[in-house]
């Protein structure tokens, strides 16, 4: 027999009459199985609709903000090109890099064949890691002067960074050419065969860069790793304990002292060189 039933129903979150006319066991079974679950899927909506507006709302908002610029400090109205480089050169002493770059590049704007701040410039592009556009201005300080030995030397650290090794040397040995008592390219000629494992060669270059200044640690401590790598520990342990006498803050030289404690002397043949200590042995170039 048919009988006539009536059932609530929620839709789109309107509770609705719903009349079925049908068999009641089987027609109450499936309408209140709806019911349930629409009633459930109506209770989980109305908890995580506003979760989610909450999330896309702070996801649009996220999006629209710019992002987050450091903010340059603003060049000084200066009058010449001069003024703008010793600027520049204050600002990189101060670790003030892109304001030290922006003063260097308004220096040859004003005067572009001014020499010393293409140098500078490079020096400063190489710091910041860019050698492409430093070995532009190292290339143009040279042809501006090539009698310059700073300059020189830093082309010759473009090559370098770039990994131009026999052009690096080339540049190097033509910075102490032009001026023999320029101590950064003895060490920087030292550190290059360093790298290339001809620690004798380096050891004769960095002893004549610590010879035309006493005053550099770099010098001591690049000697040092040279003499390690030949296993005259004693005479390594000296020299680091030179660099710390110069700088006694001079952290590269207090691990390296500490990491050869004890470590005795090895006797080295040509073919053979000597172990390092459980470490990996850092070398400087000049910082310029």
């Amino acid at each position: 027999m048919n009988k006539t039933w009536i059932f609530p129903a929620v839709v789109g979150g309107i509770i609705l009459t719903v009349v079925v006319v049908g068999f009641a066991p089987r027609a109450e079974k499936e309408m209140s199985q709806s019911f349930r679950t629409q009633v459930k899927l109506e209770a989980t909506h109305k908890v995580v609709a506003p979760v989610a507006q909450a999330k896309k709302k702070a996801l649009s908002h996220k999006n629209l903000e710019p992002p987050k610029k450091k903010q340059l400090v603003s060049l000084p109205k200066l009058e010449t090109g001069f003024q703008y480089y010793s600027f520049g050169l204050t600002e990189k002493k101060n670790g003030e890099y892109e304001t030290a770059l922006r003063a260097f590049d308004k220096a040859i704007d004003l005067n572009p064949d001014f020499q010393k701040a293409h140098t500078n410039r490079a020096r400063l592009l190489l710091t910041l890691d860019m050698p492409n556009e430093a070995f532009k201005s190292a290339k143009k300080a040279v042809a501006l002067n090539p009698e310059d030995a700073a300059s020189h030397n830093v082309l010759g650290r473009a090559f370098h960074q770039l990994g131009v090794v026999d052009k690096a040397i080339a540049e190097y040995r033509e910075a102490v050419k032009k001026n023999p008592d320029y101590a950064w390219a003895y060490n920087n000629l030292g550190l290059l065969h360093i790298q290339r494992g001809e620690y004798e060669v380096a050891e004769l270059y960095l002893r004549e860069a610590m010879e035309i200044d006493t005053e550099i640690p770099i010098f001591y401590n690049n000697l040092a790793i040279a003499l390690e790598h030949q296993g005259k520990y004693d005479e390594a342990r000296h020299t680091y304990k030179l660099a710390l006498y110069v700088d006694p803050d001079y952290s590269k030289a207090i691990s390296s002292l500490s990491r050869i404690k004890g470590v005795k002397d090895k006797v080295m043949t040509a073919s053979k060189k000597s172990e390092e200590p459980n470490s990996v042995l850092t070398v400087e170039l000049d910082k310029g």
